[in-house]
């Protein structure tokens, strides 16, 4: 049953994506000469190679290029994957990797591959990706011939929850298969990742009320056997991706594809139709709820189509919820919460890039019961949580809180991405268990990353270069006020032990005031 899968390379009907075995850069010649991203997308012209040791092992080859396995040179014990494009091979069809790396550097979900760090030399640009260990959806499909609906259902709701993310930021996946999600690691705890953005398209979400909004997409792109009917006709929006997903859970549970066939014009012509049907033992024990929920996707009438929100109310998604994860997230939430959160919002500007840098080279396991407290929290499914839901979060654990400790929440927003609500990673690095970082070698290896000269102090200068392989520009003046916020009116630099306090000094505080709280309430008793 797995072999029909396996096979889809030969049923692409597009993928501009995949990256091949590459010649060795020279890193000797001056990158600048070449940098095609140079004026529209910022990135490093370090030598990646003098940053990170390479594998000689290829995770995956392609038409432009290859994915290597790849740790930094100062924490051997973080596996990143590293895609390299070459730069020849993608001269006609820049706007397109210009376009992925936008697309990357702006999501933040538990359930999207996490984008680290973008480097160019004269022949390839080299983007650094979150590692996924537990190889690709496929592969597990092909091993156990398909998956119970458990199981199953539990993947979904988190590709869904991604998806939603996704949408509401007016991002078209337009390649959702099984060979793009990976888990992070190996065992059924593994979580699912959505990979390859390479297709993705941006939409004005503003439309999407609106007539135009069904003939904003246009190009036919895509993978044969998940492709909906819509895109070969070349007019359709976001909504394809749920046809796709519907395709993916029909594949999830009999391990075979609705629509199939001996070339690409066969297969098309069923998905044009959108005649399939539920038989074959596989099905003989699949739900009711299950088959109502694959009948509501793949749905040729796009209007009639379930959208992500629909699917993530579905009560299939929602008779198999993991009541372990649950209890573990339920641990993490407490009053204190709210001070740690204000506290993270309100600290400086360089502390919340370093807590990002620590919680980056943390594994899943390590903030797994931070991850499903988010979860938690994050009732709408948006990969957002709002004060709205941390509130009704904490009343339905029975916790009181006061109005106004919300307020010091309210007025750290909008300081950065003038988003009123607090993003995943935001929320991790805020709540993170000090135990995990509050010593001087996580927090030596943390200022390592910034002082990349190795000349023991933070400067304007490491910076800029760091916030450039984070795909970001930054000014000197506002890279100085970071500096003196930490060093004010000194040598505009910040050695380890300047940095050290600033990590340490805002948590001893915080401690302090919590242990307060804690005596009073124990003296109120």
């Amino acid at each position: 049953m797995g072999c029909i899968l396996s096979g889809t390379k030969t049923n692409q009907v597009v993928n501009i994506s995949i990256p091949p075995t590459l010649p060795k850069s020279s890193s000797n010649t001056s990158p600048r000469k070449h940098s095609f991203l140079k004026d529209e997308t910022t990135t490093s012209f370090s030598d990646i190679r003098k940053i990170y040791k390479f594998d000689p092992k290829i995770l995956g080859s392609g038409h432009f290029g290859t994915v290597r396995l790849a740790s930094l040179f100062s924490n051997l014990n973080k596996k990143y994957a590293v895609k390299t494009i070459f730069k020849e091979k993608v001269k006609k069809d820049l706007h397109l990797l210009r376009r992925e790396l936008e697309i990357l550097k702006t999501l933040d979900h538990p359930n999207i591959v996490k984008f680290y760090e973008v480097y160019q030399d004269e022949k390839f640009f080299h983007l650094v990706m979150e590692y996924c260990s537990g190889g690709e959806l496929l592969q597990r499909i092909v091993d156990q011939r398909h998956l119970n609906e458990k199981e199953a259902s539990l993947i979904m709701k988190k590709i869904f929850s991604a998806t939603k993310y996704l949408h509401e930021r007016g991002i078209c996946h337009r390649d959702l298969k099984p060979e793009n999600f990976l888990f992070s690691h190996k065992g059924k705890d593994g979580e699912v990742k959505i990979i390859d953005f390479g297709l993705s398209k941006q939409y004005d979400t503003s439309t999407l009320d609106s007539e135009s909004a069904f003939r904003e997409l246009k190009t036919v792109v895509g993978t044969a056997l998940y492709v909906a009917p819509e895109v070969l006709k070349g007019k359709y929006d976001f909504r394809c991706d749920n046809w796709s997903l519907g395709v993916v859970t029909y594949v999830l549970l009999s391990g075979n594809p609705p629509f199939f066939g001996e070339n690409n014009k066969d297969i098309f012509l069923k998905v044009m139709k959108g005649r399939y049907f539920f038989t074959g033992p596989e099905w003989k024990n699949v739900s009711k709820q299950a088959r109502d929920f694959i009948s509501k996707l793949i749905c040729v009438d796009v209007n009639k189509r379930m959208g992500s929100e629909q699917a993530l109310n579905h009560p299939w998604l929602n008779t198999n919820t993991s009541e372990n994860d649950l209890t573990e997230g339920k641990k993490v939430i407490e009053p204190k919460i709210i001070n740690l959160i204000k506290n993270f919002r309100g600290a400086s500007v360089l502390k919340k890039v370093a807590m990002r840098i620590i919680v980056n080279n943390l594994s899943e396991n390590e903030i797994k019961n931070l991850r499903e407290a988010f979860r938690l929290i994050d009732k709408d499914n948006s990969g957002m949580i709002s004060i709205d839901e941390l509130k009704k979060v904490l009343e339905d654990l029975g916790y009181q809180h006061k109005e106004e400790d919300f307020q010091g929440i309210m007025q750290t927003f909008n300081e950065e991405t003038g988003e009123e609500e607090i993003n995943y990673s935001e929320f991790i690095a805020a709540t993170l268990d000090k135990k995990i970082y509050l010593n001087r070698e996580k927090l030596f290896a943390a200022f390592k990353h910034f002082d990349i000269n190795n000349t023991g102090t933070i400067t304007v200068d490491s910076l800029k270069e760091v916030m450039a392989r984070g795909g970001r520009k930054y000014t000197n003046e506002v890279l100085e006020d970071w500096i003196n916020a930490i060093n004010s009116g000194r040598n505009g630099k910040i050695n380890f032990e300047e940095f050290y306090e600033m990590m340490r000094n805002e948590e001893i505080q915080e401690i302090k005031e919590e242990e307060s709280e804690n005596h009073t309430e124990e003296h109120k008793t």
